[in-house]
């Protein structure tokens, strides 16, 4: 079996996790993006076209999508930190 010194079990792991943060702050941010229309608030008449929510549901909306929308960046760094690590 060809062991290669620079993959080991613990760099795949960390590849891994990298990858799988990336994924996950990537469908909230276009989840908080997908029912924002949907969780403004409803005030009066002059409210937005499919707005449905409460102030409740807008707050909601707004800490997905700025969770999903801040860890995007810092796990695109990361992973190119680690492979900036790789390079020998």
């Amino acid at each position: 079996m060809y062991h290669h010194p620079f993959h080991t079990q613990r760099q795949r792991t960390v590849y891994k996790r990298l990858i799988f943060a990336i994924g996950v702050s990537d469908i909230l941010q276009s989840f908080g993006l997908l029912i924002g229309p949907f969780t403004a608030p409803v005030i009066g008449v002059t409210s937005h076209l499919w707005a449905a929510g409460n102030e409740a549901s807008c707050v909601f909306d707004g800490l997905v999508f700025t969770f999903g929308a801040t860890w995007v960046p810092i796990s695109s760094a990361a992973l190119s930190i680690y492979y900036l690590m790789q390079t020998p």
